[in-house]
């Protein structure tokens, strides 16, 4: 089952970027692409979730419980990018999380917590499906995570204090152009996990505009 998982991943991949590879082909020898290169921007609110459990914290030194975490919240990301084509695109953001939080710390009716933060680059690969119109998109790249120290009683919260690390992001989903200049899309962004950083979670709804 998990082999014909992969397969079937790898096919879908192939037939997506294929299409995308024809799609443009087609349109660049047509000369259908007079309005690019240029520039986008975007904003997109939506839901973000950090995998961070109360064991994460328990298995600190000094740190022997937690009630309860708060990693789950409204989010906000903000993009900017260059379009080589309808097809191709490379894009900046910066994602602004809510507060992670730990509550009651050893018992001690005490919380405490920390906001990540992350930046990332990826590129954006766009399918049309209906007349330009609508489309889907995928967006691998890189992101950069950070969060500052934060301490309980001089005890740190956070083992890697004022630092961060690089990880792999991936996401997908659908836009609508609404006009020659402003879209709207739906997606899904997925930033993994390194050493003490865990994995984030974000779904959001985005306007973006076509200069």
């Amino acid at each position: 089952m998990h082999d014909l998982f992969k397969k079937a991943i790898l096919v879908l991949l192939l037939a997506t970027t294929s299409g995308i590879l024809l799609a443009a082909s087609t349109d660049l020898i047509n000369d259908n692409q007079s309005s690019y290169p240029t520039w986008h921007a975007i904003v997109q609110l939506g839901y973000a979730r950090a995998d961070y459990s109360k064991s994460w914290l328990t298995h600190k030194p000094g740190f022997t419980s937690v009630t309860s975490t708060d990693k789950a919240g409204y989010s906000a990301r903000f993009g900017a990018g260059y379009d080589f084509n309808s097809y191709f695109a490379i894009e900046a953001g910066y994602l602004y999380l809510s507060k992670i939080m730990f509550n009651n710390i050893n018992n001690s009716k005490r919380d405490a917590g920390f906001r990540e933060q992350i930046i990332d680059l990826v590129a954006k690969t766009s399918l049309p499906v209906w007349r330009k119109k609508f489309g889907l998109f995928i967006k691998p790249g890189i992101a950069y995570m950070y969060r500052k120290e934060v301490t309980v009683d001089s005890l740190s919260l956070n083992s890697q204090s004022n630092g961060g690390t690089y990880v792999p992001t991936i996401g997908a989903g659908l836009y609508w152009n609404v006009s020659p200049h402003f879209y709207t899309d739906i997606s899904a962004q997925y930033y993994a996990s390194n050493h003490d950083f865990k994995s984030v979670k974000f779904v959001g709804l985005g306007l973006g505009y076509i200069f």
